[in-house]
């Protein structure tokens, strides 16, 4: 996985708030394949000064991935699938266990705790960790296609899918959003996805 350092802020302006910006630390590449094809990169901003344990945790399954004490198995989302799409809401995927939103590990044990909630779902393409309910973070992860406020202090945003800062050209940032939505108008089960 190809991470950069960036001095990119995120401006989150909604016009009933004034929300904070937010640095983004790193970028993490995920090239999505439909039924085998490659579709394209989506760029994941992650915001380590917010909730660095949170982006430690999706910074190593990005990349090389970690093995278990006594275990030759390497835990990375290197082929992992997107089970779940929602449309109009959001689409899930890390499942490195079972592939199908039943799994759950993380490099701190089988889960870890809500680091904080001070980032919201302030609309589409942030992206949160899921869960089973509190401290139960994993390998697990969505991406919002609309704000859902809802799930504020239930699950933990730690990046936002392409990042638009100076670094980045408009059109990439455009085509990289439209092919999130295309991939939410397919079946679940034709998706994959690898980190570069």
């Amino acid at each position: 996985m190809k991470l950069l350092y960036t001095f990119a802020y995120i401006n989150i302006l909604k016009a009933e708030e004034d929300a904070p910006q937010i640095r983004v630390t790193k970028i993490a590449h995920l090239d999505i394949t439909v039924n085998g094809e490659p579709q394209g990169t989506v760029d994941i901003g992650l915001f380590g000064d917010q909730v660095p344990k949170t982006v430690k945790n999706f910074e190593t399954l990005c990349g090389d991935g970690f093995k278990r004490e006594g275990d030759e198995q390497v835990y990375s989302y290197n082929g992992t699938r997107i089970h779940r799409i929602n449309k109009s809401f959001m689409l899930q995927a890390g499942d490195i266990i079972n592939q199908d939103g039943t799994g759950s590990i993380s490099i701190y044990g089988d889960t870890f705790d809500d680091e904080n909630f001070d980032l919201k779902h302030y609309d589409e393409q942030w992206v949160s960790m899921a869960n089973n309910g509190p401290n139960t973070n994993g390998c697990q992860f969505f991406v919002l296609y609309d704000e859902a406020r809802f799930l504020d202090d239930e699950h933990v945003v730690f990046a936002k899918e392409t990042v638009q800062s100076f670094f980045w050209k408009a059109e990439r940032v455009v085509k990289a959003f439209h092919m999130t939505l295309a991939i939410e108008k397919l079946k679940t089960r034709s998706f994959s996805y690898n980190s570069t």
